[in-house]
């Protein structure tokens, strides 16, 4: 009888040391290596106020900003932490449990000391299966917090293109203002010394105030974009930033890149570095692990070993061990094994169903960057040059008096209008470049992270 104590203690030593774990893991360092910028001090200090003018020179400032500033970052890392806690908890065995027991003979006696020691049955028989679905667990929150983080951060990109191409936009809009005031100014003149009718003056009139109204709404527009920079970069509203003043154009090795690229050579990309289609693999995975666990722990549900000594009022000592076990004849847990199947399916679908929008959304961005980039050198290489041309060619007219000053300004504004369309043809063309880069979670534009 003396080999029962004798393994129960091996039982609470075993069962101790799987109990006993005093590193908890730490995903944040795992998924720092897939952003773009480093995690390192958003990490150490999670709460950081900016001091003095942020200067956001291209997207990777506003990312970077974003990772130390935005509280909305600071809670997915936050988030992540929790979860590793989660796994942390997940992969221990439950406490042993200790009684102690003191009994009498109902007619008086000596009293009875026992004692009782319980561990669960159940976690050490499905000890394995538990550790595997708990892995599954965490990759899959690895994924959807590298999911968010990248989002967040790829709006951060966008919001500074749209910032940069509404300051872009109203110094055109300024510049279009000036020149129809000249206009105006100039057919009062006229009109006040008898030249052109009341009606053609007003005309221009009314062509200055338009311009006027388009100035300020190209002014509130660059005012509002700027305020929703500096909050999704996590800014206060009362920081200064600077931003450029125009959107750059792309390099000339563009037209190779676009030649050689394809949308099916994207998607590859895609299913290997995206992180909402490796979330939806891991789910997969994390719905098999749960519906192997519940089928381990079908039969053994409730079970549970305990061992016991007791001491008689003779002073003679018992020792033994039993098992509970909890039958299923009333929840046989098909009901469970049924949803969870039904679980890892709809995860199937989602799967494939993802598989399909990615490489839709792929394929239009593509045509889309295609057209802006055909556009920008149609722009580039046609129309803004020709209007430059009509701009001297109307210059010299006008200085040998042979054309008047509104032709010389209605070509301006013509050349004015040709140069808002080629902001919002680079604003389209960056944007359908970050929708790519977003869609196939990799930065595949060969002219650098500028434009991450």
């Amino acid at each position: 009888m003396k080999l029962i104590p004798f393994l129960g203690a091996i039982l609470i030593a075993a069962n101790l040391a799987a109990c006993q774990n005093t590193q908890p893991p730490d995903s944040r360092a795992h998924i720092a290596q897939w952003l773009p910028g480093t995690l390192e001090l958003a990490m150490a200090d999670p709460v950081r106020v900016p001091e003095g003018e942020i200067a956001l020179n291209d997207p990777f400032d506003a990312q970077q900003a974003t990772l130390l500033y935005s509280p909305e970052s600071s809670r997915l890392l936050a988030q992540l932490a929790m979860y590793d806690a989660n796994y942390w908890q997940a992969t221990l065995l439950k406490n042993p449990g200790l009684g102690v027991e003191l009994m009498r003979p109902e007619q008086g006696g000596r009293w009875s000391l026992g004692f009782k020691l319980e561990l669960s049955l159940l976690d050490w028989l499905s000890r394995q299966h538990r550790l595997r679905f708990a892995e599954a667990e965490r990759l899959s929150w690895q994924a959807e917090t590298l999911t968010a983080l990248n989002q967040l951060l790829r709006t951060t990109s966008q919001q500074w293109l749209t910032a940069v191409a509404a300051r872009h936009k109203t110094q055109v809009q300024r510049e279009l203002l000036e020149t129809t005031q000249v206009a105006a100014e100039l057919a009062k003149l006229l009109h006040d010394a008898g030249n052109i009718s009341e009606l053609a003056m007003l005309g221009y009139a009314s062509v200055a105030a338009q311009q006027a109204q388009h100035l300020m709404h190209a002014e509130l527009a660059e005012k509002q974009t700027l305020s929703r920079l500096r909050v999704v970069s996590g800014l206060p509203y009362a920081t200064q930033i600077s931003i450029p003043a125009n959107l750059p154009a792309p390099p000339e090795t563009t037209g190779q890149w676009l030649a050689a690229v394809d949308a099916v050579e994207l998607m590859v990309l895609a299913d290997q570095h995206q992180p909402a289609l490796e979330l939806a693999r891991r789910s997969i995975i994390h719905d098999e692990q749960q519906l192997r666990l519940a089928e381990r722990r079908l039969g053994l549900r409730q079970a549970g070993l305990s061992l016991e000594t007791e001491r008689k009022s003779s002073a003679e000592r018992y020792h033994g061990f039993g098992i509970d076990i909890s039958p299923p004849l009333f929840d046989s847990g098909n009901a469970e094994i049924s949803g969870l199947d039904a679980r890892l399916q709809q995860s199937k679908a989602s799967m494939e169903w993802q598989n399909l929008t990615f490489g839709s959304d792929i394929e239009q961005n593509l045509d889309a960057l295609r057209t802006s980039f055909q556009r920008l050198e149609q722009l580039t290489a046609n129309d803004l040059p020709r209007y430059e041309q009509m701009l001297r060619l109307s210059l010299l007219e006008y200085n040998f008096m042979l054309g008047s000053s509104f032709d010389l300004l209605a070509i301006k504004q013509q050349a004015l209008q040709s140069r808002l369309d080629h902001v919002d043809t680079l604003f389209q063309f960056w944007f359908a470049l970050s929708e790519l880069e977003r869609l196939t979670g990799q930065n595949i534009y060969p002219g650098g992270n500028t434009h991450d």
